[in-house]
Order: structure tokens, then sequence, then C-alpha cells
């Protein structure tokens, strides 16, 4: 496996493999995907930074691939200056919850909060870590 930058001709298998990751379809190429930055929080500072999204494919699960991407993550994160790492949950998607735990994440539970999106109500927690000084 290759971690590389995506780029615009990865639009379509990014956006199918986002589909796929709640419908539970294999797939084939891209196995999966993260983005990421400086964190988007309230009071954040500028060596705080954020996961915006993480995908792997289903047909991919347990076999690494996670992994992979968060230390590819951490380490641009590193060279870039941040100290820390947070990223928002569902807390009911248990499946996301164990990996980010596996992976050094701890819940802030005071960050629970609760938005309405289409209608529904959502839960949402915050996890975070420190970037650690090698992977």
């Amino acid at each position: 496996m290759n971690v590389r930058p995506a780029g615009r001709e990865d639009a379509r298998d990014i956006a199918e493999i986002h589909v796929r990751t709640w419908q539970a379809v294999e797939g084939d190429a891209i196995l999966g995907w993260v983005a990421f930055g400086p964190s988007r929080d309230k009071g954040a500072t500028r060596t705080n930074a954020e996961i915006w999204a993480i995908y792997v494919s289903p047909s991919h699960w347990k076999k690494g691939v996670g992994h992979l991407l968060w230390n590819h993550v951490q380490a641009k994160l590193r060279t870039q200056g941040f100290t820390t790492v947070g990223l928002w949950v569902f807390p009911e998607n248990d499946r996301a919850c164990r990996f980010y735990r596996a992976i050094g994440f701890e819940v802030e539970p005071a960050s629970a909060k609760q938005f309405t999106l289409g209608g529904f109500s959502l839960n949402e927690i915050r996890y975070v870590r420190p970037i650690s000084a090698r992977s």
C-alpha cells in the first residue's frame, strides 16, 4: 500500500468510498482517504490540528489501511508544527470509536454536543490526543 496526496482525478473514487462506507459494499482502487488541517474548534490554538474526515473502504477494514493513513497524517501534522489533534465522531459509531481509542485518542466527555441535521437530532463528541514525537 502507498499513501499519496489525492488529486482531482481521485474525486470520484473518494466519493464512492464515502458512500460505500455507509452501505458496506466492496470497493476496488483507492482504499481510503483522510482530510485534516488546523482545528476549527472555538478557542483552538495554532498548534491544534483536526482530522476532518477519515474513511476506509469496508472491504479493507481491519487490514491496516486506517493505521497507515493515521501514521501518514500524524507525520504530516508533526512537520507542520502541530502538537495535538482532535476529531469529532458520533458516539454511536462503535467501530470508529474503537479505532480512535486504538490509535491513542481519548474522549473529551465535556465536549459532547447535540445538533439537528435534516430534521434529525444527532450527538457528537470530540476525541483528542497529542501528536507523538515519532509515529
